[in-house]
């Protein structure tokens, strides 16, 4: 149960992880005078706070199963890709 769920969300992670926020972050560090020391204390609290947040969803939604229901969203991909080729 803990696997599908971990298999759902990878892709949200990895692209979250891979934001350019975090990257200018540990760019303009290196550029500091302590930056042995600062880099990887922001890349270690970085991958704590993703690991907190992911837990809190995780054990907020455990034991929570779709309505039999609910449909999944329909035409937001179509939006996504005509708003693409407007832009």
């Amino acid at each position: 149960m803990a696997s599908d769920a971990v298999g759902q969300v990878l892709s949200f992670g990895v692209g979250v992880s891979l934001s350019p926020v975090p990257i200018i972050g540990v760019v303009l560090m290196l550029g500091t005078p302590r930056a042995r020391a600062n880099g990887p204390a922001f890349i270690a609290g970085w991958v704590l706070g993703l690991a907190a947040v992911g837990t809190i969803v995780l054990l907020a939604a455990s034991g929570r199963t779709p309505a039999r229901t609910a449909r999944p969203p329909t035409g937001s991909a179509g939006s996504g890709s005509r708003i693409t080729r407007i832009g």
